[in-house]
């Protein structure tokens, strides 16, 4: 599933913008151009916003600067979707085999709109403040039935499981990065502990999808921290190595060969990534993973770096490796503001 359209309408500056990413010729990158202060990071907001809610408290952030003084009305953002072929036979499976709905006339395209509603600049008091609303062009019928219906005229609870699937299988992420000058922890711990770094959690998404893009199946859990506390066994240990020699290369051949490309170099780097483990205070052990730039006999930390590399490191980082997560469905969408 991929995202095709967005349309926003009285989103802070802006009265009203479409965005249609299926124009000819087509394309997976698109790129807003204007001057300053002229709503794109306002756009790329918007977009997130459609995605990933905002709290009842926050919502006055949403309404025009020129309006706040007394604004009445609704802001709404709408993605319209595409499924693909293969989603859209799963929802036609689902039906005839949950409700023996026999799918007759099913669009492919998908309208999603987030509505929220003002009074006097304050979200209305109820729960209608926040609505969404979703259109599905699905119609068929039963066995018995003469004529085809609409999925929600014929049964609501059949049309609402459409949606719930939906949401949960194919709905893709989107992810904002307002820039890419992350500062890398030196350690990326595998296993959570009080008052960690809020960047570790990431970090440790970031360990995961290495190894997706290695070898699907492989995971954190079992394929380097089981193997990191039983690595006093050959086989674990022999099995670990090879693992931290093949996510170093694979980091080699996605970031510093491409980095060379465009830029060369007479002393080629590499990257090694290594694993340890300390005891903290309580006595507790934490195993963790260091990524170094290793370049003729010196090995550096990601964060020694010049800020264009350590840009380019992070930007492909967060990029070419997150598309490899197995738990995101469909195309995922970067949104990705001031790139360097």
């Amino acid at each position: 599933m991929k995202y095709v359209k967005f349309v926003i309408n009285s989103y802070k500056g802006i009265p009203k913008i479409e965005l249609d990413l299926s124009k000819k010729p087509s394309s997976n990158i698109f790129t807003l151009v204007g001057l300053n202060e002229s709503g794109k990071t306002s756009i790329l907001e918007a977009i997130y916003l459609f995605k990933n809610d905002i709290p009842k408290k926050e919502a006055h952030a949403l309404i025009p600067k020129s309006r706040q003084y007394s604004f009445n009305g609704t802001i709404s953002v709408e993605a319209e979707l595409e499924l693909e072929d293969e989603e859209l036979n799963s929802i036609k499976e689902h039906l005839q085999k949950k409700y023996k709905f026999q799918l007759t006339d099913a669009s492919k395209i998908i309208k999603i709109e987030k509505k929220y509603s003002f009074e006097r600049s304050a979200p209305l008091s109820t729960d209608d403040w926040k609505k969404v609303f979703w259109t599905l062009n699905f119609s068929g019928k039963t066995k018995q039935a003469k004529t085809p219906k609409r999925l929600r005229d014929w049964k609501k609870e059949a049309w609402d499981d459409v949606v719930e699937l939906i949401k949960e299988k194919y709905l893709p992420k989107i992810l904002y990065y307002q820039d890419f000058l992350f500062k890398f922890p030196e350690k990326i711990y595998l296993e959570p502990f009080d008052k960690e770094g809020a960047e570790q959690e990431e970090y440790r998404g970031v360990i995961q999808d290495i190894l997706d893009s290695i070898e699907s199946g492989l995971t954190t859990e079992k394929d380097l921290l089981e193997r990191m506390k039983n690595k006093e066994e050959k086989s674990h240990k022999e099995a670990l190595n090879q693992l931290l020699l093949k996510m170093s290369s694979k980091l080699d051949d996605e970031i510093l060969k491409k980095w060379d490309e465009i830029f060369g170099g007479t002393q080629k780097k590499k990257v090694n990534v290594s694993c340890d483990s300390e005891t903290d205070e309580a006595g507790g052990v934490r195993h963790f993973i260091e990524l170094k730039i290793e370049q003729g006999s010196d090995s550096y930390s990601i964060n020694d770096r010049s800020l264009g590399f350590r840009w380019f490191f992070s930007f492909l980082i967060f990029t070419a490796f997150r598309k490899s997560r197995s738990s995101d469905p469909g195309e995922t969408l970067f949104l990705l503001d001031e790139p360097a």
